[in-house]
């Protein structure tokens, strides 16, 4: 049989009852087991009645942009002129020699 407790990480005392609290910056985090005592400058920073910042805490949607329909088309001397666009000449492997 095993038995655990969980005491304060700061006073260690066993009789005492504990909160675990997870604290976070960026991407690092810590959590920690405080007493009543020992938790109240961390609680005077809560919001009163906030038990769970997950439910307000929410990451920005990014809207998906529409999709763009692509064609191919043959690409001619006449129609690259009139796209801006410059004429592509083909060259065989026999010509460059």
């Amino acid at each position: 049989m095993e038995l655990s407790i969980t005491v304060c990480d700061v006073c260690q005392d066993p009789s005492r009852k504990v909160k675990r609290y997870t604290l976070q910056q960026g991407e690092r985090s810590a959590t920690v087991d405080l007493c009543d005592e020992d938790s109240s400058a961390l609680e005077a920073l809560l919001p009163k009645g906030a038990t769970s910042t997950a439910s307000k805490v929410r990451t920005p949607v990014r809207k998906k942009a529409a999709a763009k329909k692509v064609t191919t088309e043959k690409v001619t001397a006449g129609s690259a002129g009139r796209r801006g666009g410059r004429a592509v000449q083909e060259t065989k492997i026999e010509d460059i020699k």
